[in-house]
């Protein structure tokens, strides 16, 4: 059980997380955080001191709890390359079009990317070994170097949609549709995962959704 401590500074993190999405994170002020989380800017002064300390400590909690959540989608063994993909891309569109500012501002602020910028390449290349590793496992006809590649490739096409512009948008594309998400990404990953057949993939739907949810919503596994 958290300490209250713990509940406190979670409360100040989370209200945090409102105010840049509401406001941005250059309009934050230590006295809009307070208000948002219901305490007083003293508490959040004894917390973290500043509000610099405050944004580094939001972003790495974020961040820490989005590379865990990724970190137990690859222990999901019973899913075959083209549903693990499929949960890491509706995992990762989700989190992309709730948070929109939240994403750009770890991905394009150049006062605080540069911080956190070895952390998303270093996770990231770990998942493409990863996937790289699932589709050889499958695909043994694929060379290593080919099967980096179409998980890299993939990867940036779904990454591209955290761009303050977005293609998608003035086509008439709305990613936020669960259906069009379910179309755009089964067009994407069944150009490069091309030897599972439609009945194994169709198999695999309702756990691709569960275990989605899971991700998502933080539900562990014994109490599905």
């Amino acid at each position: 059980m958290p300490s209250k401590r713990d509940a406190v500074k979670k409360r100040i993190i989370d209200a945090t997380i409102a105010c840049i999405e509401k406001i941005g994170v250059s309009s934050i002020s230590i006295r809009t955080v307070a208000k948002q989380a219901g305490v007083n800017t003293a508490s959040i002064n004894y917390y973290f001191g500043t509000k610099e300390n405050l944004l580094e400590e939001t972003f790495k909690s974020i961040l820490d709890h989005f590379f865990f959540d990724i970190q137990e989608l690859f222990t999901f063994v019973e899913l075959h390359s083209y549903s693990l993909l499929k949960v890491f891309f509706t995992f990762l569109l989700k989190g992309i079009h709730k948070y929109p500012r939240l994403v750009q501002t770890l991905i394009f602020n150049e006062r605080l990317a540069p911080k956190y910028r070895e952390s998303f390449l270093r996770y990231f290349s770990l998942y493409i070994q990863e996937i790289a590793r699932r589709i050889l496992t499958e695909n043994p006809s694929c060379s290593p170097i080919e099967a980096t590649l179409r998980g890299t490739q993939m990867l940036s096409v779904v990454l591209s949609t955290c761009l303050p512009f977005q293609v998608s948008v003035t086509a008439g594309f709305d990613l936020q549709d669960p259906s069009s998400r379910e179309q755009y990404l089964d067009l994407l990953i069944s150009r490069y995962i091309d030897w599972i057949p439609p009945d194994r993939i169709e198999a695999q739907r309702e756990l691709v959704q569960r275990y989605t949810q899971q991700l998502f919503e933080g539900v562990p596994h014994d109490q599905e």
